[in-house]
C-alpha cells in the first residue's frame, strides 16, 4: 500500500510502533468529557444547547472510531469562546485529555506560512505571482516557471512528499502539468515557501512566523516547530499496531513514535484554547480585515479561493494555505492536518461568524475530525440564526458502503479458495473459511476488511459500468465470481518488479506493488504505467506528478523503489 505523507487524502502514514502496548477500539476506555467556557461574549447568546448536542456527537465519534482522546473549541465573532476535551491522553494510565496540552494541527500550519508572506507582500518585499526561482535561484525546481502564489495554491504542479533536492534524473523538481491549470497537494511546495521566509526574514523560518504571524495575532503560545524538549507538553499518542495494514475503524493501536520537525508544511502545535484566536481572525479575514498583518487587498485576496479542488468534496476550492467547502450549501473555511500521531480539522464561517477546531491524539488511516468540525458549524449557525439545532450525523459514515450489492457474492480463488462477501443494508461482511470480518470502503470499488486471513491488502473489486463486479483482486490473486472467468498470466518483466518497499523515515512509508495479469499497481493508489522519461506513474495521473522509478537491479529484481525521489528498499 502507498503511504504518502501527510496528505490530506489516502490511507496516512506508515509508522513504527513505538511500544508493545496495543487497544482495539472495544477496549478503550470510556469517553470522559469536559466544557470550559472561556468567554461568554458580547452576544451574551445561549449555546449550551449546541454544546451539549456537539459535546455528545465528539464523544460517540471518538468511541465509534475507535480514538483516544480529542480536544476542541468553538468560537463566535463576539467573543464568544469555549474549549472541551474528550477521552484519554494517556490509555495505560488513564490520565483524561488536559487543555494544557498541545497537540499538533499538520497541514493546517500551511496558511501560517501563507500569512506569513503575505506580510511580506505588504511590505512590497515578495510579489506573489512573481517566479519562484527569483527569490530562491539556488532551489532545485521545475524548468517551468512556478510562481509563489501557484506553490502557496497547491497549483504548481509539484509531487506532493519529494525532497527539495530529490534523487531524481537531474537532481530537480518537477511540474506535473501546466503550471496554474489544476489542483494537486505538494507538501514539498511548502517546504521550499518555508526556505523563502527565512531567505526573507534573515532567521529560519520557525523563528519568522512566530514574530510577524503569532505575536501580532497573539497566539504566542502555539509552537513553530516539533522538538524534544517540548515533548512532555504534548499529550500521548497512538498510530496502528499494524501500520503498513489498512487502516479500518476500530483497529488496534500503539503508543506512536515522536518524530522531531520544522517545516513549514506542518509543524504547528496547539491548544484548543489558543485556537479560537486563531478562529476569530480567520472570521475577520473572511470579511476583509487583515489586520494586524495586512491591509484589505491583500486580506481580500487571502480569503478567495484561487483553484477547484475536489479533495475537501464537491465544489470546494483552495487558496493560499485555506480550503473553502460548501456546508450546507453556505460557503466555509477549512483544512485538515495528518500528522503521524495526530489528526485535526477546523471549519469557520465568516459571513455567519463561527468556528470550530478539533484535534485527536491518534492517527487512523484517513480519518480526520471534519464530521465533528463541520457539525459544530452547522450548531453555531442555527443558534446564531434562531432555528432548531440540527441532527447529529452518522459517526459510522465512514463504514457505509454505496451500492453494496454490487459487491456481494461468492468469489472463488487461483487455488480454489472460497471467500463470500454478504449483505446487510448497507453493511458488508466477509467470510472466509472459519471466521468473518467486516467490511469497510478504501476507494472507488476497493474495500477492506478486519478478516484475519484477509486484513493485510486492500480488496479491489473488477467491474464494468453498473454491472456487479465480476472478481476481487487480493494481492496477486483474482477471485472470480462463482469461479467464472478467465486470468491473465503475468509477464516475467512486471512479476520482477512486484514487491513491498519500505523506508524507516516514518513521512515516506512504504508501498505495495503487485503485479496482476499484465498490469502493474500499486496498492491503494491503482495502475501504474511506464511514462517517457524511465519512470512510472499511476494511471490517472497524466503529467507524471508523482513518479516511481524500479532502481538497483540484482537478481533481475529492483531492490530499491525511487518515489519522487525519495528511497525505499525492498522488503520482500
Amino acid at each position: 500500500m502507498y503511504l504518502a505523507r501527510r496528505s490530506v487524502v489516502g490511507f496516512g502514514l506508515a509508522t513504527a510502533a513505538a511500544a508493545p502496548m496495543a487497544r482495539a477500539a472495544s477496549a478503550l476506555p470510556a469517553v470522559s468529557t469536559d466544557v470550559v467556557v472561556l468567554s461568554p461574549g458580547a452576544g451574551r447568546r445561549d449555546y449550551a444547547p449546541a454544546i451539549a448536542a456537539l459535546r455528545a456527537y465528539a464523544a460517540s465519534e471518538l468511541k465509534s472510531i475507535g480514538l483516544p482522546g480529542m480536544t476542541l473549541s468553538v468560537a463566535d465573532d463576539q467573543g464568544f469562546a469555549a474549549s472541551m476535551t474528550f477521552g484519554y491522553a494517556d490509555l495505560d494510565l488513564r490520565e483524561p485529555v488536559r487543555r494544557s496540552q498541545l497537540f499538533q494541527i499538520g497541514s493546517i500550519s500551511k496558511a501560517f506560512a501563507s500569512l506569513c508572506l503575505f506580510t511580506f507582500a505588504q511590505e512590497g518585499k515578495l510579489d506573489l505571482d512573481a517566479p519562484l526561482s527569483r527569490y530562491l535561484p539556488e532551489a532545485a525546481l521545475p524548468a517551468e516557471p512556478i510562481t509563489v502564489a501557484q506553490v502557496m495554491s497547491h497549483s504548481a504542479g509539484l509531487p506532493d512528499g519529494a525532497p527539495v533536492f530529490p534523487r531524481s534524473p537531474g537532481g530537480r523538481l518537477w511540474s506535473g502539468f501546466a503550471p496554474g491549470s489544476k489542483f494537486s497537494y505538494s507538501n514539498t511546495g511548502y517546504e521550499l515557501l518555508g526556505h523563502l521566509i527565512a531567505r526573507l526574514g534573515g532567521a529560519p523560518h520557525p523563528e519568522v512566523i512566530r514574530a510577524r504571524v503569532l505575536k501580532p495575532l497573539g497566539l504566542d503560545a502555539m509552537l513553530t516547530s516539533i522538538q524534544d524538549p517540548d515533548r512532555p507538553r504534548f499529550a500521548n499518542s497512538y498510530s496502528p499496531l499494524r501500520p503498513t495494514w489498512p487502516a479500518l475503524t476500530g483497529a488496534p493501536l500503539a503508543a506512536g513514535p515522536w518524530t522531531q520537525m520544522d517545516e513549514a508544511a506542518g509543524s504547528l502545535s496547539a491548544t484548543a484554547d489558543t485556537m479560537t484566536r486563531y478562529l476569530g481572525f480567520l472570521m475577520r479575514l473572511g470579511r476583509g480585515d487583515g489586520a494586524p498583518l495586512f491591509g484589505p487587498a491583500l486580506a481580500r485576496r487571502f480569503a478567495t479561493a484561487a483553484i477547484d479542488c475536489d479533495v475537501f468534496g464537491p465544489k470546494s476550492r483552495y487558496g493560499y494555505g485555506l480550503g473553502t467547502v460548501l456546508i450546507d450549501d453556505s460557503p466555509a473555511y477549512h483544512h485538515t492536518g495528518g500528522m503521524i500521531t495526530f489528526t485535526s480539522s477546523f471549519h469557520v464561517d465568516a459571513k455567519a461568524g463561527v468556528g470550530c477546531f478539533a484535534s485527536v491524539n491518534a492517527s487512523l488511516g484517513d480519518y480526520r475530525p471534519r464530521h465533528t468540525t463541520a457539525y459544530a458549524l452547522q450548531l453555531l449557525r442555527a443558534v446564531k440564526a434562531g432555528t432548531p439545532l440540527p441532527p447529529a450525523p452518522d459517526p459510522l459514515v465512514s463504514q457505509r458502503i454505496e451500492h453494496a450489492e454490487l459487491y456481494a457474492g461468492r468469489y472463488v480463488g487461483p487455488t480454489g479458495e472460497v471467500v463470500q462477501v454478504r449483505r446487510n443494508g448497507g453493511v458488508l461482511d466477509l467470510a472466509a473459511g472459519d471466521a468473518t470480518g467486516r467490511l469497510e470502503p478504501a476507494g472507488r470499488d476497493t474495500l477492506m476488511t478486519s478478516h484475519p486471513d484477509y486484513a493485510a491488502h486492500l480488496l479491489t473489486f473488477e467491474r464494468q459500468g453498473e454491472a456487479p463486479a465480476s472478481g476481487v483482486w487480493w494481492g496477486e490473486a483474482l477471485f472470480l465470481r462463482d469461479g467464472v472467468g478467465q486470468r491473465a498470466p503475468t509477464p516475467a518483466a512486471l512479476a520482477a518488479l512486484a514487491g513491498h518497499y519500505l523506508s524507516n523515515d516514518p513521512w515516506t512509508g512504504d508501498a505495495t506493488v503487485f503485479a496482476r495479469g499484465e498490469s502493474l499497481v500499486l496498492e491503494g493508489r491503482g495502475a501504474l504505467t511506464p511514462r517517457d522519461g524511465g519512470y512510472w506513474a499511476v494511471k490517472d495521473d497524466a503529467g507524471g506528478v508523482e513518479r516511481f522509478w524500479f532502481e538497483g537491479l540484482l537478481n533481475d529484481r529492483p531492490q530499491r523503489l525511487n518515489v519522487s525521489g525519495a528511497d525505499m528498499l525492498r522488503l520482500s
